[in-house]
């Protein structure tokens, strides 16, 4: 059986990182927390792995090299490269979907230097595929918008949203947020291997691959995320809310515009009754 490998990695290898490995019939084969590269490349390296998804860029932009993020790095391709930008992040933004450019000012240069570096190492020894993907821009396209991850809300909403979709042998207790990212990864891995993802990108900047509607992907129907339509209601609700809130507000701003205006007038001119 072939097996689908999910990596969310942190910016420092002192700190744990998400790992999860899920087999052809979804089944969660493993879900674990790994500190070091070696930790995190170990499950990637049986003969049965088919494709290993990794949270973070396997590609700068143009023009930039790893020099430019190291600390205190003042190399000239920094300074020339500084407004350059990954084709498949420049297309993210432009669906809607939120996502940090990968440059050396506005990311964390560690986890971009990390990333690669897996990157690099697992493409030399897996005989699979290595690809990159996005947690957070699979889960707009797969669920909407849920609760944000850092939160349980969120972490349940996610749970539940993979067991939706046939996710099997999730633990009992609430993962971390990084093991669900990685689960998340690792279904990507699973629908790319049955042709049923879009990649956005080129080949010059690196790709990102995103869940899509394809013959041996779920139905959009069959998708659907209970929770995940509760949370857009409630979020909708908030947003209904605060845009009365504003109205209301705006209208007593104004009222107290033509009552101050008023008040100015008959300073003006005393005997005025109005």
């Amino acid at each position: 059986m072939k097996l689908y490998v999910g990596i969310d990695p942190s910016a420092s290898p002192s700190r744990a990182s998400g790992v999860a490995v899920l087999g052809g019939d979804l089944r969660l084969v493993l879900l674990s927390r790994a500190r070091g590269d070696a930790e995190l490349v170990r499950p990637c390296l049986r003969e049965d792995v088919s494709h290993v998804a990794i949270d973070g860029p396997l590609r700068l932009p143009c023009g930039q090299r790893a020099c430019c993020y190291m600390p205190g790095s003042t190399c000239a391709c920094r300074v020339r490269a500084r407004a350059a930008r990954r084709a498949c992040e420049v297309e993210l933004r432009r669906r809607g979907i939120a996502c940090y450019m990968t440059t050396p000012d506005t990311f964390v240069p560690a986890w971009v230097l990390r990333s690669l570096r897996l990157g690099a190492r697992l493409r030399r020894l897996v005989t699979g595929t290595v690809v990159e993907v996005y947690p957070y821009a699979a889960k707009r396209v797969l669920f909407g918008i849920l609760p944000p991850k850092g939160t349980r809300e969120g972490r349940t909403a996610l749970r539940d949203a993979l067991a939706d979709l046939g996710v099997r042998g999730l633990p009992p207790s609430l993962p971390t947020h990084d093991e669900l990212d990685a689960t998340l990864a690792a279904y990507v891995a699973w629908l790319h291997a049955r042709s049923a993802t879009e990649v956005v990108g080129d080949r010059r900047s690196g790709y990102i691959v995103l869940p899509a509607l394809g013959p041996a992907a779920p139905s959009r129907a069959s998708r659907t995320c209970p929770r995940a339509a509760t949370t857009r209601a409630r979020t909708a609700a908030r947003a209904a809310r605060r845009a009365a809130h504003c109205r209301t507000a705006s209208r007593a701003r104004a009222r107290s515009l033509r009552g101050r205006r008023r008040d100015a007038r008959r300073r003006r001119c005393p005997s005025s009754g109005r």
